[in-house]
């Protein structure tokens, strides 16, 4: 007799949360290795809101948590961003990888809850530092560090990588911040942000539970120097 095979389910994506300037939301497809994954964007402005000048920070919390009790084993697991070709320089020590866009530099802060492992390709080669001489190297048989917007194209970018191995829960916290927008402190629980128009502490719940985000005080305005006459 003829057994019909069993079709895999396919993996569903839920919004658990939304606010004007964050979006939360999980899906199910590490289900099989009993775990959830766990997104949270958050839009913070530095500055009055509806100006053009605004200085726009990007912060993308992942938690990957367990679905299943008493599961001890490590997990690996890889954030990863592949990025448009541009003029870049990599700190593996402090995880920033600094980009100059056609609209100006640009920080991306990496940090995970445990310590890993943080590269950059670009082209299929090792970009954490620039060549010495000549032009930049390009391997095709890397599948790392190219991007393809068009049938048969193959075009160069930069692809970052932070690999951890660890029990679960896991969170990755990755800050997208403009040039004059300082990033002063990042862990589990706060991203702490510096602009000319003062400080923030964006915060987040514990790893793994849901909601993501927890109560964002205001900005803090930075105060002029009294001026004695």
């Amino acid at each position: 007799a003829r057994t019909r095979r069993r079709k895999p389910r396919r993996s569903t994506a839920v919004m658990v949360a939304e606010s004007a300037s964050t979006l939360e939301v999980e899906h199910d497809g590490y289900r099989e290795s009993g775990a959830v994954h766990r997104r949270l964007i958050v839009h913070a402005v530095e500055g009055s809101e509806g100006r053009e000048n605004d200085a726009v920070c990007w912060i993308v919390v992942d938690d990957i948590a367990h679905t299943r009790s008493g599961d001890s084993a490590d997990q690996k697991a890889r954030l990863h961003w592949l990025l448009a070709d541009m003029q870049h320089s990599l700190d593996p020590n402090a995880g920033k990888l600094q980009l100059l866009t056609p609209q100006g530099a640009v920080a991306l802060h990496l940090w995970s809850s445990v310590p890993g492992d943080l590269t950059l390709f670009r082209a299929g080669v090792d970009a954490a530092s620039p060549p010495l001489r000549g032009p930049w190297k390009t391997d095709r048989n890397n599948p790392r560090g190219w991007q393809s917007q068009y049938y048969a194209s193959l075009d160069p970018a930069l692809s970052v990588a932070l690999e951890v191995e660890t029990t679960l829960p896991l969170r990755f916290i990755s800050v997208f911040a403009p040039e004059g927008t300082d990033v002063l402190a990042i862990d589990s629980s706060q991203v702490r942000l510096k602009s000319p128009a003062g400080e923030r502490t964006v915060r987040f719940g514990a790893i793994g539970a849901s909601p993501m985000m927890a109560e964002a005080p205001a900005m803090a305005p930075t105060l002029a120097p009294e001026v004695q006459a």
